[in-house]
């Protein structure tokens, strides 16, 4: 079963034949869905899933204490292709998604994802990496895949992917484009949550490339609207959020951190607000309208803010929270309100940039706040 190739001719949800047996809250134990495919060699799936346009409806897995939890649980080297998982709920441990708990490329090519979409409700209980679509996604190309779930989990969460890396095994992998979430996305471990709209945690070389997220998006550390954070050579190019977005610290419109990236023609609308407490001297920081901390040589052109920026403590800024390290700002700007509440002793705001650290030696050009 794990190399098949599968065809969806009809629609399945709760009046199929074999739902009780296999997909319900009955199922297995109470366990619901047994997912497709293990992390043990010639167990996990690597076959091709053909949807035909057709739904899976009414989903149920109940597996808080296993990894890997999905329709799929582990798969590589497969492709999934035009077809909807609907109204699902889903709980796992760690590596948690609607559609697939862990996805890696194969031998020779990355998996490939192509006009999938799904809703309901997906949590990840004990570890990280927690999607809307995929928990946790190595080297591979996933397009027009969209998600309006609800989405939770520790840390690593997204409204699609939780996890997304790639080791420049091959071309045209590590990439999201033509995608977009429309649902909430909620991360609660304490610090360095890294939740997103779209991906939680973008690393190595990734290219997210028009796409966009409407969803709700909060957590306690480094959330932005878009992506948590991106990071190690990372692109994000022709992409725009418009949900609001809140955290105690580190949170931008678009994206939390920035780090090692380059950014280009971005968006953000939705209001930002981060709530820390403040302890004297350092305080909640790094609240921007489209970035919370852009740092280690990254660089923005063309990127834009409307929402109001509310922080308590220091460093908010209508565009970016903090910059440092060599990194640079061009012909962006930014039009929101910008609040600070009971300033800390270095309680730095500013309509573009919040504050800009001493050692950094990048630029700021061709920008402005109105």
């Amino acid at each position: 079963f794990p190399s098949h190739d599968i065809v969806l001719n009809s629609n399945l949800d709760e009046t199929s034949g074999g739902y009780e047996t296999y997909a319900s809250a009955t199922a297995n134990g109470g366990l619901g869905w047994a997912p497709i495919g293990t992390s043990g060699f010639g167990t996990n799936f690597t076959g091709t899933i053909k949807g035909n346009s057709k739904s899976i409806s009414d989903l149920v897995i109940n597996r808080s204490d296993e990894i890997n939890v999905g329709l799929f649980g582990y798969a590589s080297g497969a492709t999934f292709e035009n077809f909807s998982i609907l109204n699902a709920n889903v709980k796992g441990g760690a590596n948690v998604g609607i559609l697939i708990g862990r996805l890696l490329n194969g031998s020779s090519s990355p998996s490939y994802l192509t006009n999938i979409q799904t809703s309901g409700s997906v949590e990840g209980i004990l570890s990280t990496r927690v999607g809307g679509v995929i928990g946790y996604s190595q080297n591979n190309n996933h397009d027009g895949i969209s998600s309006s779930a609800y989405v939770k989990g520790i840390a690593r969460v997204g409204g699609l992917i939780g996890d997304m890396t790639y080791s420049a095994l091959y071309a045209n992998s590590g990439v999201i484009q033509n995608s977009f979430f429309t649902g909430e996305v909620v991360g609660i471990l304490a610090s360095n949550t890294f939740v997103g709209g779209l991906v939680g945690y973008a690393n190595s070389f990734t290219l997210i490339n028009k796409s966009y997220s409407e969803g709700k998006v909060t957590g306690p550390s480094i959330v932005g609207g878009l992506i948590g954070a991106t990071f190690s050579s990372t692109q994000v190019k022709d992409s725009y959020s418009t949900g609001n977005v809140e955290a105690n610290n580190i949170v931008g419109g678009l994206i939390g951190t920035a780090s090692s990236s380059t950014l280009t023609n971005l968006k953000a609308a939705g209001t930002v607000k981060a709530n820390g407490t403040i302890s004297d001297g350092t305080g909640a920081s790094d609240a921007g309208g489209l970035i919370g901390t852009l740092t280690n040589s990254s660089t923005l052109v063309n990127g834009s803010a409307f929402g109001s920026v509310t922080g308590n403590g220091r460093t908010v800024g209508g565009l970016v929270g903090s910059m440092a390290s060599s990194s640079s700002i061009s012909k962006s700007y930014a039009t929101g309100d910008v609040t600070i509440i009971s300033p800390s002793t270095f309680g730095e705001a500013g309509g573009l940039v919040g504050a800009v650290a001493s050692s950094a030696t990048g630029s700021i050009i061709i920008s402005y706040s109105i």
